[in-house]
């Protein structure tokens, strides 16, 4: 690059200044149809700037030259949350082109310097909350009436592709689940070409759920039951009309007797016992699990999308604390990760397989012990910590550690309702006392270091405001937290305890009498790991082939033992893991070629069918 190309950029770069300035009046004298149109096109230039100004910063320019780049860069930046400011201002009237700005804040990602340093990992979150704050009703994705999709090239290129997946070779392990990922990628970039809300397609936390497993992964195509769904398990109408469709008055008549029919999974077999009275106060081992997920969302949801990643379901979700801003998470990122590791994996040995449940009372109650120790140190730092004058890094502090008593209790009441022998009721009610305490502890830390960032740190109106929101939303959590334990503390008539044993593994999975399949725990916990790793993939370790990184560790380790018992004189290892036998042979769900694929929802119903059974059959393969 030369002078008069910097001087070309910095020409571009004051026409979009002078752009915000005014507010993109201008819109009308560059025959544009409206300043909403004018602020895309300027949005999407910021960021194509910001592009070049890295790639010729990479280049080997001279000193002078590469100092007034990156000023000019930091100028480019300033542009970020002017943007965010006036998407804030004008709302709606942004939906004209709310599908571009999409597209333009996905390019911005494609950088691979979004940190929260440079104010890009920021700016993408910001931006991301504006626009799911004004995205469109699904019903603008349909046509006239409601009974197909608008028409659009990318979704039918997305739809070849998809259609051509069935050509890709599948031998082994890392053959399906590329598979089942590239099945998903398709299925997301046709919903996002017909402007679809991306939150909606996720299968979420409980896919695999014996009661809440979607029926058209496994039901037949022309079933009742794949059109309409059974008890909470949801079928392809249901679907339809979450994705914007208009149903008939007798489609949603059927569906609402559907969901008011009972599954099979909620009567296969169990032990359980609840104790029910007054106070809505209760836990079973789900509601543990949503606890414990819900934690580990703060040290997962921090990537640039993250406000795409949904609580746990409120019905899960008992006595939920107060959502903290994914800004702050942001700062925290490494620490956050740390403290997971730490208690999470290494101290109290999480997540956990069948071997590693408590049978006995005192296998129990020794696991129990450990993390109650580390309950009492946090509580212990948090109140030493709050009874000082407060600073950055006692806030810092006072989040972290309040940060890893809830996590350490999370964990703890998943394991309270873990193995056998069920825990007494006594147990029980002492644990959800102390829950309770717990929560309420975790508010007040997390209200104390926001006090003192807004009285003693730098921030601007808008985020002083936050910080009171935030603040304000504690107390009163506090406030309802501390009428309930004070209400359910020594008396039974005001807590209702859930406990149950149904997550003890079986040894097979079981068939009811209609034929609905019951997935074992331990089956459900490996699919949803590697339905994970499909979602969410990471690169292998490249000590490893890639083509199947499981099956080239497995045959180099024994490989390994074979050569060692070559030289020892040894016997022969014995080769003991079974071939995977490729679990999508069937195609598809019973009766999937019947699916009609003329008109755009059936092109997208089959392509959603197909993904989501490709999921289902994850359950198939081994870690």
């Amino acid at each position: 690059m030369d002078e008069g190309q910097l001087k070309n950029l910095i020409t571009v770069v004051e026409r979009l200044e002078n752009g915000f300035a005014t507010k993109f009046a201008n819109w009308k004298g560059l025959g544009l149809p409206s300043a909403a149109h004018y602020f895309q096109q300027s949005y999407a230039e910021t960021i194509s700037i910001l592009h070049s100004i890295t790639g010729e910063s990479q280049k080997d320019v001279a000193p002078q030259l590469k100092l007034d780049l990156k000023a000019l860069f930091k100028r480019t930046v300033a542009l970020l949350p002017m943007s965010v400011g006036y998407a804030r201002s004008v709302g709606v009237r942004l939906r004209p082109v709310h599908k571009d700005l999409l597209s333009n804040v996905q390019h911005l990602c494609e950088r691979p310097d979004i940190r929260g340093t440079n104010g890009l990992a920021i700016h993408v979150i910001q931006m991301y909350k504006q626009l799911d704050d004004i995205w469109p009703p699904a019903r603008e994705a349909w046509e006239k009436g409601g009974t197909d999709l608008k028409p659009d090239t990318e979704f039918d290129l997305a739809y070849e592709q998809f259609c051509g997946l069935d050509n890709q070779r599948r031998r082994m392990q890392g053959d399906y689940e590329r598979y089942a990922r590239n099945s998903w990628r398709l299925l997301l970039k046709a919903c996002q070409a017909l402007h679809l809300p991306e939150g909606r397609v996720h299968p979420g936390d409980d896919f695999f759920n014996n009661d809440t497993r979607p029926t058209y992964v496994e039901y037949a195509c022309d079933s009742e039951e794949f059109v309409y769904g059974k008890g909470k398990r949801p079928g392809i109408l249901g679907i339809k009309a979450i994705l914007g469709a208009t149903l008939t008055a007798d489609q949603q008549k059927r569906l609402k007797n559907a969901a008011n029919a009972s599954t099979n999974a909620k009567s296969s077999p169990q032990t359980s016992s609840e104790v029910s009275t007054g106070l809505e106060y209760s836990m079973t081992r789900i509601n543990a699990i949503a606890d414990l997920q819900d934690v580990l969302r703060d040290s997962e949801a921090l990537g640039s999308r993250d406000q795409h990643i949904m609580r746990p379901d409120e019905k899960e979700l008992v006595t939920p604390t107060w959502e903290n801003r994914k800004e702050t998470l942001m700062m925290y990122k490494n620490e956050l990760k740390a403290l997971v590791d730490e208690i999470y994996k290494d101290e109290l040995k999480m997540p956990f397989g069948e071997t590693m449940l408590p049978t006995t009372p005192n296998e129990r109650g020794d696991w129990l012990r450990l993390a109650e120790e580390k309950i009492k140190q946090a509580r212990v730092i948090i109140d030493r910590t709050m009874r000082f004058d407060s600073s950055a890094w006692k806030a810092k502090k006072l989040r972290l550690t309040a940060y890893s008593l809830k996590l350490t209790r999370a964990i703890y009441m998943v394991r309270l309702f873990s193995g056998t022998p069920a825990a007494s009721r006594q147990e029980i009610k002492d644990a959800l006392i102390e829950r309770l305490n717990d929560w309420i502890l975790y508010e007040q830390a997390w209200n104390a270091a926001d006090v003192h960032i807004k009285l003693h740190v730098a921030v601007d109106q808008e985020t002083k405001d936050k910080l009171q929101r935030d603040i304000e939303g504690r107390e009163a959590n506090i406030a309802r937290l501390t009428d309930m334990r004070d209400y359910v503390t020594g008396d039974d008539s005001g807590i209702s305890l859930g406990y149950d044993n149904s997550n003890n593994p079986l040894n097979v999975q079981h068939k009811s009498k209609e034929s609905d399949t019951i997935l074992t725990d331990d089956t459900i916990r490996t699919a949803k790991i590697l339905l994970n790793n499909i979602l969410n993939p990471s690169l292998p370790n490249a000590s490893d082939y890639l083509l199947d990184v499981r099956e080239e560790r497995r045959r180099r380790g024994w490989y390994q033992k074979m050569a060692q018992a070559r030289l020892t004189g040894g016997p022969t290892p014995e080769w003991t893991h079974k071939k995977v036998i490729d679990p999508f042979t069937a195609g598809g769900p019973p009766e999937w070629e019947s699916l009609p694929r003329q008109s755009r929802w059936e092109r997208l119903q089959y392509m959603w069918v197909m993904t989501y059974w490709r999921f289902y059959q994850l359950r198939e393969l081994q870690l």
